[in-house]
């Protein structure tokens, strides 16, 4: 993933007035390995098919067959809602509570570490 992406520029968060903050991953990286942050960033992309050197990226995964039923899938690709997500995030990271878009329910997929999950 570093050598193909390295200099791909991914979203790690936003400013003040909401603006994309964007990193390139070889940064990011450096960044997860050095930082010491109380409430550190994390690479969270929801447009890899806007992003022209890492849309590629969406050919790696696919979707369970526990999930293959996609109810959005009718809107077409123009008006459906955000639906895939890239993220990395180091110890600490991560959202608030929040519900996801529209009342889905998201599958995530681990692959170091772990992800903890608080349930109301």
């Amino acid at each position: 993933m570093y050598e193909r992406y390295k200099d791909v520029e991914f979203k790690v968060g936003e400013n003040d007035d909401g603006r994309k903050l964007k990193a390139k991953l070889k940064y990011f990286f450096e960044y997860l390995v050095y930082q010491k942050d109380d409430s550190p960033l994390y690479l969270f992309e929801s447009s890899l098919e806007e992003i022209k050197k890492a849309k590629d990226m969406i050919s790696h995964y696919k979707v369970p067959p526990y999930f293959k039923e996609d109810i959005f899938e009718i809107l077409g690709d123009d008006k459906r809602p955000p639906y895939r997500w890239f993220l990395i995030g180091p110890t600490r990271s991560g959202t608030t509570v929040h519900i996801d878009p529209l009342y889905t329910s998201a599958w995530n997929s681990s692959l170091q570490g772990h992800k903890r999950l608080k349930m109301r």
